[in-house]
């Protein structure tokens, strides 16, 4: 099935593949991409504070937020002990140490990168998902509200809750989604030009 979404680009990851991401590039800015073994360490720190490897401008991202670790040729991420703002991977709170693997959604405030394993053209990015209904849940993370998440991938609101109803993961996110203010300048994306997706699922 071909479909045209207009705002993202779509990757089908069969059951299995773990492919390691080795970057990171942030929702709403444009060719915003870091490799993050071009760092030059082995343990990479992201957060609001000036001597992190990747300073975040966000009132709701702690000194030290999330820090990366490189080893066994493969980056892990995990929350820093003395952060006191939670952080997301995939929709879930991050506990522990888990794998950077490419197509997942970091979550951290209101900015939001996606793992990629490899430099994007600008302001394409790969979502982690099977079919387009994942897809939209995975939207639904990186962009952190219906109406966003549907304007990016060229829907309208309506079409894309319908889609998200489709799952049991998407009808928990409509059921604990909150009313968004109206002005809330860190958490807006600045767009993403235009590409296309294809869905291959039966």
């Amino acid at each position: 099935m071909e479909i045209q979404e207009k705002r993202a680009t779509i990757t089908l990851i069969p059951d299995g593949e773990e492919l390691q991401g080795t970057g990171l590039f942030q929702i709403g800015e444009r060719e915003n991409y870091t490799d993050l073994t071009a760092l030059g360490s082995r343990l990479v720190f992201l957060g609001a504070a000036e001597n992190c490897h990747l300073r975040v401008d966000d009132p709701y991202v702690s000194g030290r937020q999330v820090m990366m670790l490189f080893e066994r040729g493969a980056w892990t991420v995990s929350q820093y002990p003395e952060a006191r703002n939670p952080t997301y991977l995939d929709g879930a709170l991050l506990e522990g140490t888990q794998p950077l693997m490419r197509g997942s959604v970091l979550r951290v405030g209101c900015s939001s990168w996606v793992v990629t394993s490899d430099a994007p053209h600008t302001g394409e990015f790969f979502l982690r998902a099977r079919n387009l209904v994942e897809f939209c849940v995975a939207a639904y993370r990186a962009y952190g509200t219906t109406r966003r998440a549907a304007k990016a991938l060229g829907m309208n609101d309506r079409t894309f809750r319908r889609r998200l109803a489709l799952s049991p993961e998407g009808r928990q996110l409509l059921a604990e989604r909150r009313p968004q203010p109206r002005k809330r300048h860190s958490c807006d994306p600045l767009g993403i030009p235009v590409l296309s997706g294809r869905d291959t699922s039966p």
